[in-house]
């Protein structure tokens, strides 16, 4: 028997540390209407999954909104993984 890995290849919806939003390489002008894009979304790629890439400074009120967005537009957030994005400038410590 052999196994084989599969991936989802998942679109990326991120945020920066200042709340601006981006789905895939589509800038998302302002938060509040992050719902309608997201419903769009849905409807022109319908079983395409998304990951979350969320910067590490960005403020838990700004995520909750992002997750509620999500909510509104009928997108489970258990089925939407996070990444979160460290700053450049942050050393490696060893």
């Amino acid at each position: 028997m052999s196994s084989q890995t599969v991936f989802d290849e998942r679109s990326v919806l991120a945020v920066n540390s200042e709340g601006a939003v981006s789905l895939d390489n589509l800038t998302v002008p302002d938060l509040s209407l992050l719902d309608a894009y997201l419903s769009a979304y849905v409807s022109q790629n319908p079983g395409r999954k998304l990951e979350l890439e969320a910067d590490k400074e960005l403020s838990l009120e700004t995520l909750m909104e992002v997750w509620d967005a999500l909510t509104r537009a009928g997108i489970e957030i258990k089925d939407v993984p996070a990444r979160i994005r460290l700053p450049a400038e942050e050393p490696i410590s060893e």
